[in-house]
């Protein structure tokens, strides 16, 4: 993206015309055919040849009709306009293309809407067993309201309340194999079918990074609270729920796209009031008074959407903080934390099998090389990147602690 982006800037510099705009565009889909090939290939499969037996398969594929695709438009960036800008701010320059891009990348996601596969999707992981209809509508209606709140437009302006909405959208999932339906009873039941936790995970990401300030809002006011608790004042500060947030936000940088720190702060604080009736953001509040205010959400999403990614995390940095050769070998070590990760999955040490993902993995350990966690050549200093691993790795399972607390919460409201 960044070379093509450069290229029009190139052109846009050589010649003095008209103001040139980005179209933000977004593109999603209720289904896709590639989605399985390429889960199967996270689970630590090899990606087959792109033949002419690929070729005719994929083909035939197409064929097949895997429900609706959604094409939708964002706000236009004048690309003159803003390049004059960001090289007018001394502290970007240089980085121009790059914080365009990312300008891009917000507006796209502001433009792409929320489809009932990705709902559907996040009621039933998140649940990790078959739930009847109705049990799925409990699960979906709170998230519809949210979404109305927050204005966020939903696929074909469908209604996610309506039970023959997402009685189609299972039945959709049911003929692609992602979900499971069993009818011999006293009603249907619908769950993930088996294996296909990361097919699911694909569609509900389509539409994960509507929630994410919400989660970690809820995730930063656990924390607060319980650091009011351990030091005895029992008063929880905005600055310390804004610091426990921005903590969260550096731990998942590489897995979702924040927006600038300012306005991350802005939502945070919208994200507060959404969660419960509170008058003021910037005044202190008791820690009984925060726990309160979550006890009595309608709506507790930390669960439901962090769990997955933390799990992965928690994996890495349990095999790295393991870890006791003086070179790394990258993929030895991920090919551990795929076989750690089934044991896991087995004893449910992990929620559920979307976070025994190479992809995951992969990300985690982007993160641990950039706090310096991984030497390849041996040449750090053995007892200092132990130690550190070792906090990443409690820093980890702190924010997993806190995540099951908030779905225990939530299983018992």
């Amino acid at each position: 993206m960044f070379g093509i982006l450069r290229y029009i800037a190139d052109a846009v510099d050589e010649i003095d015309g008209p103001e040139v705009y980005l179209v933000p565009t977004s593109i999603v889909y209720d289904q896709l055919h590639e989605v399985e090939a390429m889960t199967t290939e996270a689970y630590g499969a090899v990606k087959p040849p792109e033949d002419l037996r690929f070729l005719i398969r994929l083909a035939r594929q197409q064929g097949e009709r895997l429900g609706r695709a959604y094409l939708d438009f964002g706000e236009p960036l004048p690309l003159r306009k803003r390049l004059e800008e960001l090289r007018a701010d001394e502290s970007g320059s240089g980085t121009e293309i790059e914080r365009i891009a990312l300008d891009v990348e917000h507006r796209i996601n502001r433009a792409t809407p929320v489809t009932p596969t990705a709902v559907v999707s996040l009621a039933l992981l998140g649940a990790d067993r078959s739930l009847s209809i109705s049990e799925v509508l409990a699960t979906v209606q709170p998230l519809a309201s949210y979404i109305a709140a927050r204005h966020w437009a939903v696929a074909g302006a469908a209604d996610l309340t309506n039970r023959s909405t997402i009685r189609w959208a299972l039945h959709q999932m049911v003929a692609s194999g992602v979900v499971r339906v069993y009818e011999a009873g006293t009603e249907a039941v619908w769950g993930i079918g088996e294996d296909q936790h990361l097919v699911a995970a694909f569609y509900r990401n389509t539409a994960i990074h509507i929630f994410v300030d919400r989660a970690i809002a809820e995730m930063a006011l656990l924390a607060a609270a319980e650091i009011s608790e351990r030091s005895g004042n029992g008063s929880v500060l905005p600055a310390t729920v804004r610091d426990e947030a921005l903590r969260l936000r550096e731990l998942l940088k590489f897995e979702f796209l924040f927006s600038a720190r300012a306005q991350f702060e802005k939502d945070l604080a919208d994200e507060v009031r959404l969660i419960g009736p509170v008058e003021d953001t910037t005044k202190a509040a008791t820690a009984e008074q925060v726990r309160q205010l979550l006890e009595s959400a309608d709506l507790l999403l930390a669960h439901l959407v962090l769990r997955p990614f933390l799990d992965a995390y928690h994996i890495v940095a349990d095999r790295l903080a393991a870890c006791e050769d003086d070179a790394f070998d990258e993929q030895a070590f991920l090919a551990e934390c795929l076989q750690v990760g089934k044991q896991w999955e087995l004893q449910r040490r992990i929620a559920n099998a979307e976070s025994r993902s190479m992809e995951l993995f992969k990300t985690a350990l982007r993160l641990a090389r950039h706090r310096e966690l991984v030497d390849e050549a041996g040449y750090s200093d053995s007892h200092d990147i132990a130690q550190r691993r070792r906090e990443f790795a409690d820093e980890i399972a702190t924010a997993i602690r806190r995540v099951n607390a908030i779905a225990e919460l939530a299983r018992t409201r």
